[in-house]
C-alpha cells in the first residue's frame, strides 16, 4: 500500500505544481506593460489553455479514481486475513505457553511429591530405628 500513497502524493504534487504555474502565468499577464486589448486577448488565450489543461487533469483524475478504487477494494479482506493470521499465531503461542506452564507445574509437583515421600520414608525409618533402640523414649 505504500506505493499507492506514493502514487497519490506524486499526482497531488504534479497537480499543485501545475496550478502554481498557471497562477504565475496569469500574474505575469496582469502585470505586463501592454495594451488592454492585447492583455485581454492573452488572458482569454491563457484561460482557454488553462481550461484545456484543467480538463485534461480532471480527465486523468477521473481515470485514476476507478484504478484507486480497484486497488483499495480488497483492502478489508486483506486486513481481515492478516488479523486472522495474527490471531491464529497468537492462539498457537498461547497454547504453547499453557502447555509449557502445565509441564513445569507437573514437574514441580512431581519434585514436591517425591521430596515429601522421601522425607516421610526417612522419618519412618528414623522413627522405627529409634523405637527399636529405645532412643526415642523418655
Amino acid at each position: 500500500m505504500k506505493n499507492n500513497n506514493n502514487d497519490i502524493s506524486g499526482k497531488f504534487l504534479l497537480f499543485v505544481t501545475f496550478l502554481s504555474g498557471i497562477a504565475g502565468s496569469v500574474a505575469g499577464l496582469l502585470y505586463a506593460p501592454q495594451s488592454g486589448k492585447k492583455t485581454r486577448e492573452q488572458i482569454k488565450d491563457t484561460y482557454e489553455d488553462v481550461k484545456g489543461k484543467i480538463n485534461n487533469v480532471v480527465e486523468k483524475i477521473d481515470q485514476g479514481v476507478p484504478e484507486l478504487i480497484d486497488k483499495f477494494k480488497d483492502a478489508p479482506d486483506v486486513v481481515k486475513s492478516e488479523i486472522e493470521d495474527i490471531s491464529k499465531d497468537t492462539g498457537k503461542l498461547f497454547q504453547g505457553a499453557v502447555q509449557k506452564s502445565t509441564d513445569y507445574f507437573n514437574e514441580v509437583k512431581g519434585t514436591i511429591v517425591s521430596s515429601f515421600k522421601d522425607g516421610r520414608e526417612l522419618y519412618l525409618k528414623e522413627t522405627q530405628k529409634n523405637t527399636a533402640t529405645g532412643e526415642g523414649e523418655e
